[in-house]
C-alpha cells in the first residue's frame, strides 16, 4: 500500500479494468460501420485538442459469484505530430494478481478505408515504472501495443478484453470508469492526456435482479434500464465530453470529467467487518510479541509510550510499497514482520496496533485516499489504497501515518490531510476526514548574506522550515546523497545568480522526524568587485526562495490555466536579507521604500533598514489555501507578476569621497533635488542628507549645510564623512579652530581615511603653517602608506618650499602606487628642472605624453626643455604639436618664436610675434611676460640682439615689428 505517489499514480490507475481473453482479429479493410463512424468526427475540435476519441465503449458483464468480464472498445481520430506520438504507443493499466488482459484487436485506419493491423509480436506486457529508491512492489502491469502507421490525420481502432481472475471482496463487486479520453504514459514525464469524447457509452449486465449501487460524478445523466434474458441491463451514454489539460495542483479529474463508481455493496458496514477480519483475523499476540513490547516500552507516560513504538517502527522496520490488492488487505503474520524488517503500511500499522494493545493503549486501523484526482466516497466501496492509524482520545485523537518518518509526531504529511478516511473499528465503521492543517501555516524562515572577501562576493543561505514544509524538504532529501543535494542546489542557483560557485552544503539529518528541516548553503561570486570601482550595485536576493518555495518564477508561469489552482496548504516564507558593502567606507544611495501586495491568494510585504555598516531588507510572503478559479488566473498570474516587481529591488553602494568628486560638476540644484526625493522615503538617509549639505555648501548657503551636518553628527556623532565635509563651511564662516577639531575627530574614527590629512594640510599650508602642513602630510603617508594622494600633497608643499631633492622621493614613492599619474611625471620634470638636471626632465616629460599622448601642455614644457638643451629644432617641433593640440598655449607659441629666432629663421620669428602682439590680450600676463623676459635674456648673452629688441620694443609700443 502506498502513500508517496499520490500524484502520479493517477498516471498507472486510472485505467484498470477486468477484461477476458480472446485471439487477433485480421482484415484489410474496415468495415463500413466504423467507416460511417469516423466521418462523424468533428475535426473543428479535433484539430484544437490534436486527437479527438470518437467512441468509447465499455461492455461489462457481471455473474452470480460478483466475477466480471469488460471489453473495452477505442474508435479515435490523430491531427498533429504530438498527438501521432502520444498516440503511436498504447498502454493499458491493470492489476495481474486479480486479473488477465489481452488484445482483440488493434489496428490502424487510413482516409482511403485501408487498414494497418497490430500484429501479435507487436504486442507486450509491460511493469509499471519504478519513481523513487524506495523498495516497491507492484502488481500493476501495463498491456502495450504499437499502432504501426499511424500518421496525422489516420484513425484508430482497438478492442481490449479482460478476465477476473479472483475477488477482492468474496462475492461483491466495486469498480470505476472513466468516460472521458485518458491516455496513460510509460515514460517520463508520465503526464497523461485527457482529449475531448464524441460519444461515451457504459453497458453494464448483472443477474436479474442484483441490486447495485452507483454514482457519476460531474453528471447528472441516468442509465437506461433494461431486463433481458435473466440479466438486468444499465447503460449511460455520455455525449461530447470536453479535453482537460493536465496541470499542476489542478482539481481532481473525477470532479471534472464523469466518473461512474459502481459497486453490489449496500453500505460501509459491510467494508468494516471485511476490512476487520482481513487486518486482525491472522493476528495473533503471542508471548514473544508481548515481550517485545515489554522491551519497548519506557515507564512514562501514555504519549512517551506510544512515541517509543513508533520509534521502534521507524529505526526496525523499513517501509516497503505494495499494491493494496497484493495479499488483499491481509498483513503479514506480526514476528514475520518483526524477524524480516520489512513491511508495507498495513504491516506497518497493524504491528504498531498491536504492540500498543500489549500496553493497554487502543489504536484502530484507518483507511484513507491520498490521491486527490479519486475521491470516489459517495457509494459504499473500499476506494482506498493507504492505511493510517488512529488512537482515539477523551479530547483530542492522534492521528498517526506510521510509515512517514519525516513527519514530525503527532502531525499527518500533507498527502494525509484533509482526504476522505474510514476508521475501521468492527463495529460498523466510520466515514469521516482526517485533520486538515494547523491555524498556523506551515512556514520556512529564510536568512541571505552577501559581504566582500577581497573582489569576490561571499554568500551565505541559511534555511529554517517547520510544519509542512519541513516535512516536504526532509521527504525531498532523505534519499539523496551530499552529492546530489550540491547538484540540486547549485543547479537551482545558478538559474538565479550568474557564475556562482557553490562551495559547501551543511543539512542537519533528514530522517529524523525530531528535527525541523534545516541548512546552511555557501558559495561566492568571483571578481564581481574592484577597489577602482566607487560603487556596486546590489541585485534582489527574493527570487531565489520564491522561487524554490513558493514556485512564484515568471519563466514557468503558463501564458493561460485551464483548471483551477487547489492550494496543498497554506504556509509563509519569513526573509532577511543582510548586503554588507564592498568598502566599509561605502554608503547606500538609497534605500527603497517599504512596499507591499495584498489579494486574496497570497500577501507580500517589505521593509528596509539601513544600519552603520550594512542594509537589511525584511519580507515576508504569505500563501493562502483559497482556491484559484480558472477564471481568476490573470489576476492570480497578475498578482505573481507584481510581487516580482515588488521583490525585485537594488541597492547601490558608493564611495562618498570619489562622488563628490564626480558630483562636482553637476548642478548642485539638481543634487539637491535628488537628494530630496530619496528623503521622502527614507527621511534619516545618511548619504542623501550628506550630499544635501554638499550642495548647500557650493551654493554659498554655509549655515544651511552646518546645520544638516550637524543634524547628522547628532543622529550619527562617528560618522567620518559628515566631520570631514563640515570642516568646508566651517572654514569658510572662518570657524577655523572647529574646523580642524571635526577634521581631527575624523582621522581619529579611521586613521586611514586619507582625505582629512589633505584638506588639514592643505588649510595649514594656505595659513602659511608650512610646518603644521608638512606634518600632517608625513602623518598621512605614515597612516596610509598606500595612498598616492598623501605622498603627492607632500611633494607638492616640498616643491613649494623649494626642496627639490626631497620632493623627488616623495614622487617617486607616490609613483610607485599610481604610475599612469601625468601630474606626478610633472612635478618629477619640474624639479629636475629647477635642479638643472635637464636630461632627466627630458625623460619625465616623454614618460607622461607616453601616458597623457593628447595632453598639449607635455609636448609645450617638453619643447622647452629642449629649449634649454639648445635643441632649437625639437622645441620648434614639439612647440607646434602643443600648440596643434590645445591652441590657446600662448606659452608654447613664445617657445616656438624664441626658438625660431634663435635659430636664425627671422622672418618666421617676426611672424609669430606679431600675431601674438595682436592677441595680447588674451594673453595670460605670466605667459606675456615670461615671454618678454625670454627675450631680454638672449639680449643679456648678445644672442640675436637687434633682431631680440626690436621685437620688444614691438610689444613696448604695440605696434608691427616691421616698423
Amino acid at each position: 500500500m502506498n502513500r508517496k505517489y499520490a500524484f502520479i499514480i493517477l498516471l498507472f490507475s486510472a485505467l484498470q479494468f477486468f477484461l477476458a481473453p480472446e485471439t487477433l482479429l485480421a482484415q484489410s479493410t474496415a468495415d463500413q460501420k466504423v467507416i460511417d463512424l469516423i466521418r462523424t468526427a468533428d475535426d473543428v475540435k479535433g484539430k484544437k485538442a490534436g486527437a479527438l476519441i470518437i467512441l468509447k465503449q465499455y461492455d461489462i458483464t457481471l455473474n452470480e459469484k460478483g466475477e466480471n468480464s469488460i471489453v473495452l472498445r477505442i474508435v479515435g481520430k490523430i491531427y498533429d505530430n504530438r498527438a501521432l506520438n502520444d498516440y503511436s504507443h498504447i498502454p493499458l493499466g491493470f492489476n495481474s494478481y486479480y486479473e488477465d488482459a489481452f488484445l482483440d484487436f488493434a489496428r490502424v485506419i487510413r482516409n482511403d478505408g485501408s487498414i494497418s493491423e497490430v500484429k501479435k509480436d507487436a504486442v507486450q506486457y509491460k511493469t509499471s515504472p519504478d519513481f523513487s529508491e524506495d523498495t516497491r512492489y507492484s502488481d500493476t502491469k501495463f498491456l502495450t501495443f504499437a499502432l504501426s502507421g499511424l500518421e496525422a490525420g489516420s484513425s484508430f481502432e482497438y478492442q481490449v478484453r479482460f478476465i477476473q481472475k479472483k475477488s477482492i471482496m468474496d462475492g461483491e463487486w466495486f469498480d470505476h470508469f472513466y468516460f472521458g479520453g485518458l491516455l496513460q504514459k510509460l515514460s517520463p514525464p508520465y503526464i497523461p492526456r485527457i482529449d475531448p469524447v464524441q460519444a461515451s457509452e457504459i453497458k453494464l449486465s448483472v443477474p436479474e435482479g442484483l441490486p447495485i449501487t452507483y454514482y457519476l460524478t460531474s453528471s447528472h445523466a441516468l442509465p437506461i434500464k433494461m431486463s433481458k434474458k435473466k440479466e438486468d441491463i444499465y447503460i449511460w451514454t455520455l455525449t461530447d465530453l470536453p479535453g482537460i489539460a493536465i496541470e499542476s495542483s489542478m482539481p481532481a479529474i473525477s470532479s471534472m470529467s464523469p466518473v461512474l463508481s459502481v459497486t453490489t455493496l449496500n453500505n460501509w458496514t459491510q467494508i468494516d467487518q471485511w476490512a476487520w477480519e482481513k487486518l486482525f483475523s491472522g493476528i495473533e499476540i503471542t508471548d514473544a510479541i508481548k515481550n517485545n513490547a515489554a522491551e519497548i516500552a519506557v515507564n512514562g507516560t501514555r504519549e512517551e509510550k506510544i512515541k517509543s513504538v513508533l520509534k521502534y517502527i521507524h529505526d526496525n522496520i523499513r517501509y516497503t510499497y505494495a499494491d493494496i490488492e497484493r495479499g488483499g488487505f491481509t498483513p503479514h503474520p506480526l514476528q514475520e514482520i518483526i524477524n524480516s524488517r520489512y513491511g508495507d503500511c498495513k504491516d506497518q500499522s497493524i504491528l504498531f496496533i498491536s504492540l500498543l494493545k500489549c500496553m493497554g493503549i487502543e489504536a484502530l486501523p484507518v483507511l484513507v485516499n491520498t490521491y486527490p484526482q479519486e475521491q470516489l466516497i459517495d457509494v459504499p466501496a473500499p476506494h482506498f489504497e493507504h492505511l493510517i492509524t488512529l488512537i482515539p482520545g477523551e479530547k483530542d485523537s492522534i492521528w498517526l501515518d506510521i510509515t512517514s518518518k519525516n513527519t514530525p509526531y503527532p502531525a499527518l504529511p500533507a498527502v494525509d490531510k484533509k482526504r476522505i478516511a474510514f476508521i475501521v473499528n468492527g463495529n460498523g465503521g466510520k466515514l469521516t476526514k482526517t485533520p486538515g492543517f494547523n491555524t498556523n501555516p506551515a512556514k520556512v524562515i529564510f536568512a541571505h548574506k552577501i559581504a566582500f572577501e577581497g573582489s569576490d562576493a561571499i554568500n551565505s543561505i541559511t534555511m529554517d522550515a517547520s510544519g509542512t514544509v519541513s516535512e516536504s524538504l526532509n521527504s525531498l532529501f532523505v534519499s539523496a546523497d551530499n552529492d546530489k543535494l550540491k547538484e540540486f542546489f547549485r543547479n537551482l542557483i545558478a538559474d538565479h545568480m550568474n557564475n556562482a560557485v557553490l562551495d559547501s552544503i551543511a543539512f542537519q539529518p533528514v530522517n529524523d522526524q525530531r528535527r525541523n528541516f534545516s541548512s546552511q548553503i555557501y558559495f561566492h561570486l568571483d571578481t564581481i568587485w574592484s577597489k577602482t570601482d566607487d560603487s556596486f550595485t546590489f541585485g534582489s536576493l527574493a527570487s531565489f526562495p520564491l522561487a524554490l518555495f513558493a514556485g512564484l518564477d515568471s519563466r514557468t508561469l503558463p501564458d493561460k490555466r485551464e483548471n483551477d489552482i487547489i492550494p496543498l496548504f497554506p504556509y509563509r516564507i519569513l526573509s532577511t536579507e543582510t548586503y554588507f558593502p564592498p568598502e566599509k567606507s561605502m554608503l547606500p544611495v538609497a534605500i527603497p521604500s517599504d512596499d507591499s501586495l495584498k489579494n486574496e491568494f497570497f500577501t507580500f510585504k517589505r521593509t528596509f533598514k539601513n544600519f552603520k555598516s550594512f542594509a537589511e531588507v525584511k519580507w515576508e510572503f504569505n500563501m493562502s489555501d483559497t482556491p484559484v478559479p480558472a477564471g481568476k488566473y490573470n489576476e492570480y498570474a497578475a498578482g505573481i507578476k507584481k510581487i516580482e516587481d515588488v521583490a525585485s529591488w537594488n541597492i547601490t553602494y558608493v564611495d562618498p569621497v570619489a562622488f563628490a568628486f564626480k558630483m562636482s560638476n553637476e548642478n548642485p540644484f539638481a543634487v539637491m533635488k535628488e537628494c530630496n526625493d530619496i528623503l521622502k522615503n527614507d527621511k534619516e538617509n545618511t548619504f542623501a542628507m550628506l550630499f544635501k549639505a554638499l550642495s548647500f555648501n557650493r551654493i554659498g548657503m554655509q549655515d544651511s549645510a552646518i546645520k544638516m551636518y550637524r543634524k547628522i553628527l547628532l543622529k550619527d556623532p562617528e560618522n567620518k564623512y559628515a566631520h570631514f565635509w563640515i570642516a568646508s563651511p566651517l572654514f569658510n564662516k572662518r570657524l577655523n579652530a572647529e574646523a580642524y577639531n571635526h577634521l581631527e575627530t575624523a582621522i581619529k574614527l579611521d586613521p586611514g581615511f586619507i582625505e582629512p590629512y589633505i584638506f588639514m594640510g592643505s588649510s595649514y599650508a594656505k595659513e602659511k603653517q608650512d610646518e603644521k602642513a608638512m606634518a600632517t602630510f608625513k602623518k598621512a603617508t605614515a597612516a596610509n602608506p598606500g595612498s598616492a594622494i598623501a605622498w603627492q600633497s607632500l611633494a607638492v608643499l616640498a616643491v613649494q618650499k623649494a626642496r627639490y631633492k626631497e620632493s623627488i622621493d616623495y614622487i617617486k614613492n607616490a609613483m610607485s602606487l599610481d604610475s599612469a599619474n601625468t601630474d606626478l611625471y610633472s612635478m618629477l620634470a619640474e624639479c629636475y628642472m629647477n635642479l638643472k638636471s635637464y636630461k632627466n626632465a627630458l625623460e619625465a616629460y616623454k614618460t607622461a605624453i607616453s601616458i597623457s599622448p593628447d595632453k598639449g601642455v607635455l609636448y609645450g614644457n617638453l619643447a622647452w626643455v629642449y629649449y634649454l638643451l639648445n635643441d632649437d629644432n625639437k622645441c620648434i617641433e614639439y612647440s607646434k604639436k602643443a600648440i596643434g593640440s590645445d591652441p590657446t598655449l600662448y606659452f608654447a607659441k613664445f617657445n616656438l618664436a624664441l626658438a625660431s629666432l634663435r635659430s636664425g629663421n627671422t622672418s618666421e620669428a617676426f611672424r609669430l610675434y606679431d600675431e601674438l602682439r595682436k592677441e595680447r590680450n588674451r594673453i595670460p600676463a605670466t605667459q606675456l611676460i615670461g615671454g618678454i623676459q625670454d627675450l631680454d635674456d638672449l639680449v643679456s648673452k648678445g644672442i640675436r640682439v637687434h633682431e631680440a629688441n626690436k621685437v620688444i620694443d614691438s610689444f613696448n609700443k604695440n605696434q608691427s615689428v616691421y616698423k
